[in-house]
C-alpha cells in the first residue's frame, strides 16, 4: 500500500515574484483551517478517531480546505501563485496524514513503521475514513494538477539561462518527483478491500482529469510508470467503469 507516499512534501523551489494570483486571504483562511482540524485532531494517532464531517463545523473546515473547484477549468495560475498553491498543498496534506495514520500511534510520517500491522491500518483507515479521503486524494490531485500546469507554462516561456540554474533545475525535479509519486499512490489505492466501486470511480475520474496536465510537464520514464501502474490496476478492477477510467488515464499519458 503505498497511499502514504502522497504525504511526502513538496518543495517548491522556483523563484518568484511580489504578487499572487490566487488569494492571499483564502489561501490564509485555509492554512489556520487545517490548523484548527489538527487541533481538534490532536489526539487521533492514539485515538482512532479523527474529527468526521457529519460534524457541521468539521465539514465546513473540510469544504474550505478541499474545495479545488476554482483549479478545475480555470488557466494556469503564473508563477507567483506557486506559494500559495504550495500553501494550500500543505493544507491538504497536513488533514490526509491525520486521517491516514489514525490509530497508527504515529504522527511523523517520516516516523511510520514499514510493518504488516501498520500498513494493514492504514489500509483500514482509508476504508473507515472513505468519505474524508476521497475528498483528499481528489483535492491533493487537483492542487498538484494546478502545480503543474504552472510550472509547465514557466517552461516555455523561461530562457535557456534561466532553465539552466541549478535552482531552477532542483526545483522542478522535485516537483515532477513529488506530482509522479502522488498520482502512483492514488492509483495504487484503489485495490485496497473494502472500498467501493463508487468510491473508485470518482478517483478515476479525477485521475483521467489531470492526466492531459501530466502529459505535459511529466518526463517519459515517470509517464511510463505511471501508465504500467494504471494498467496494472485496471487489469484487478472488476467495475468496468473503473477499469475504464484507469486505461483512459494511461491512453491520455502516453506521449506520442
Amino acid at each position: 500500500m503505498r497511499l502514504h507516499t502522497i504525504l511526502l512534501l513538496l518543495g517548491l523551489a522556483l523563484p518568484n515574484t511580489t504578487a499572487s494570483a490566487l488569494d492571499a486571504v483564502k489561501t490564509s483562511a485555509i492554512t489556520k483551517g487545517a490548523a484548527t482540524f489538527a487541533t481538534l485532531a490532536s489526539d487521533s494517532a492514539n485515538s482512532g478517531r479523527p474529527p468526521r464531517q457529519s460534524d457541521a463545523a468539521v465539514k465546513g473546515i473540510l469544504d474550505l480546505v478541499f474545495d479545488t473547484s476554482e483549479l478545475k477549468n480555470g488557466p494556469a495560475q503564473p508563477r507567483s501563485a506557486l506559494d500559495n498553491l504550495n500553501a494550500w498543498q500543505l493544507a491538504v496534506l497536513k488533514i490526509g496524514l491525520i486521517y491516514t495514520l489514525s490509530g497508527t500511534g504515529v504522527t511523523d510520517i517520516a516516523a511510520v513503521p514499514n510493518t504488516p500491522a501498520v500498513v494493514e491500518k492504514i489500509n483500514r483507515n482509508t476504508v473507515e475514513f472513505a468519505p474524508e479521503m476521497g475528498r483528499y486524494c481528489d483535492a491533493v490531485l487537483w492542487v498538484q494538477g494546478a502545480i503543474m500546469d504552472t510550472v509547465a507554462a514557466f517552461l516555455l516561456t523561461a530562457s535557456p539561462t534561466e532553465l539552466d540554474r541549478p535552482n531552477i533545475k532542483s526545483g522542478i525535479a522535485k516537483i515532477r518527483g513529488g506530482n509522479a509519486q502522488t498520482i502512483d499512490g492514488v492509483i495504487t489505492t484503489l485495490p485496497i478491500d473494502g472500498l467501493t466501486d463508487a468510491w473508485r470511480r470518482d478517483r478515476a475520474t479525477v485521475l483521467t482529469a489531470i492526466a492531459p496536465k501530466a502529459a505535459k510537464f511529466l518526463l517519459p520514464d515517470q509517464l511510463r510508470v505511471l501508465r504500467e501502474r494504471a494498467t496494472d490496476v485496471a487489469s484487478q478492477m472488476i467495475d468496468q467503469d473503473v477499469k475504464t477510467g484507469l486505461l483512459s488515464f494511461a491512453g491520455s499519458i502516453e506521449r506520442r
